[in-house]
């Protein structure tokens, strides 16, 4: 179920659990339970977020780069002054 969350309705869903947590109404045993979900739902914002940085340092670098082949080459100003 965790995987079909949205990045936000995960961060919405890990405050809920803190909050549940500090309360202090709850047993042990679902003390444990939010534990693990908090830690499974950590896991997969954490593996969307380098996901995400990834696609966008890639995206940079082409854009970089296809920025550059779109450029007029640079001239060597120090050439044109031996000519002379």
């Amino acid at each position: 179920m965790n995987e079909e969350l949205t990045f936000d309705q995960a961060r919405v869903r890990l405050e809920e659990i803190i909050d549940l947590l500090k309360s202090k109404e709850i047993d042990l045993d679902r003390s444990i339970d939010l534990l693990e979900e908090g830690v499974r739902i950590a896991a997969l914002c954490s593996e969307r977020l380098a996901d995400n940085a990834s696609i966008a340092a890639e995206k940079a670098i082409a854009d970089d780069r296809s920025a550059e082949e779109d450029s007029p080459p640079a001239t060597d100003r120090g050439d044109e002054d031996l000519e002379r």
